[in-house]
């Protein structure tokens, strides 16, 4: 009995094993709403799987965190993403360990720890190379939104954006961070 026991749960910790693994765990929302924007996966002999920085910042003296990052996507595109974040001087009144994580499936952004800010951060994020072209993407606005657990978006004021189905780029320039979570690009609500 109890080398059938051992046998159960080795093969559950095999199992278990063999799944994939999403490392930022933004998943889609129920059929019809708003979807997030997906990026390529990588090709080739990539190490890299997902694009963070991590940094201590003293609230009350800011900083500008980055990260710069390139792949051959499987699309044959060269996919390049750009992100700043500059947290002004006195955005908030401690010392805090940020960490920026890039989704590693959509034109996303995690930003921990959750935090409520006394000055808006501005983030500049830029994708290239994005298969976009027969996306549902708004018209008018730039389509970069805060991505609540409960999937109603809320639309980010910024100071610009750009949208280019042919060259497959999404850019929002000036976003304002009011608070951490998570922000991405969406379709427009198909309902």
């Amino acid at each position: 009995m109890k080398k059938i026991l051992a046998l159960l749960i080795l093969a559950g910790i095999i199992f278990a094993g063999c799944t994939d693994l999403k490392l930022n765990n933004v998943s889609q929302p129920e059929k019809g709403a708003n979807t997030l924007i997906p990026i390529p996966g990588k090709t080739g002999l990539s190490s890299e799987t997902v694009y963070t920085t991590t940094s201590i910042v003293d609230g009350s003296v800011g900083d500008t965190m980055t990260i710069n990052a390139s792949y051959m996507g499987d699309n044959g595109k060269r996919v390049t993403l750009n992100l700043s974040m500059i947290i002004p001087a006195g955005a908030f009144s401690d010392v805090r360990t940020i960490t920026l994580t890039a989704d590693d499936q959509y034109a996303a952004l995690s930003c921990t720890p959750a935090m409520v800010f006394d000055k808006s951060l501005i983030l500049n994020y830029s994708y290239t190379g994005l298969n976009i072209k027969s996306l549902n993407l708004p018209k008018h606005t730039n389509g970069f939104y805060f991505i609540p657990d409960s999937w109603n978006f809320e639309a980010v004021g910024s100071t610009g954006f750009l949208i280019d189905k042919s060259s497959g780029t999404l850019s929002v320039t000036g976003a304002q961070i009011n608070h951490f979570s998570r922000y991405g690009w969406s379709t427009i609500n198909s309902d």
